[in-house]
């Protein structure tokens, strides 16, 4: 890889982030993925970043979605929405492991 522009150092160009990559999710609104923390580098992900940082396809993550499994985005402006990466790290922890017992909603407390 050639030298590096600053501009494309801070959007991650260069950092484990294929250039194409790189510019598709900053004309989308997407958050890269920072290698070293595993995570967007911005507190809101596009939805392109944050599928891929809970690790699911498109459409599984709009299922979550419906189901209430994974949080709503945010309203930017209009038409423009964002998902809060602390809210998809919480919505992460209460996912079940796998094995876990799992208890029908109509088992619950008696």
């Amino acid at each position: 890889m050639g030298i590096l522009q600053p501009d494309q150092r801070e959007r991650g160009i260069g950092q484990g982030v294929p250039r194409e990559s790189a510019a598709r999710a900053s004309r989308e609104g997407g958050a890269l993925i920072d290698a070293e923390a595993g995570r967007p580098s911005a507190h809101l992900a596009g939805r392109e970043a944050a599928v891929a940082y809970i690790s699911v396809s498109p459409n599984t993550f709009d299922k979550m979605m419906e189901g209430g499994r994974m949080p709503r985005p945010r309203v930017l402006v209009d038409r423009r929405h964002a998902w809060d990466v602390r809210e998809l790290d919480a919505a992460v922890d209460l996912l079940p492991h796998r094995g876990d017992n799992l208890i029908a909603a109509d088992e619950g407390w008696e």
